[in-house]
């Protein structure tokens, strides 16, 4: 199991809520399986926006403009909207 020794300091946050994700998920009942849907929304959430708010050496040197990172920052929707078409998109597969 990971320790939260071995994260760095800005992926303590959402490593913490997929913990409690896959807590809730493994419990079976429909409440929990609800609370863990959320949980792993939000784990996603803040992981797009750390990742985001990070310096460019954080990331791999990747920089982004000001203006495009607050476009991205606006709501959910438009964070996944970067994740998936503009910062996956450029990956090698």
């Amino acid at each position: 199991m990971i320790s939260k020794l071995d994260l760095k300091p800005w992926v303590e946050r959402s490593f913490e809520l997929i913990h409690h994700a896959e807590i809730h998920y493994r419990r079976e009942t429909d409440y929990d399986r609800r609370l863990a849907i959320i949980s792993f929304d939000n784990s996603i959430e803040v992981s797009i926006t750390t990742y985001l708010t990070l310096h460019p050496v954080q990331r791999g040197n990747r920089a982004y403009e000001k203006k495009e990172v607050e476009k991205w920052l606006h709501n959910f929707h438009t964070k996944v909207d970067f994740w998936l078409f503009d910062e996956l998109n450029g990956l090698p597969v």
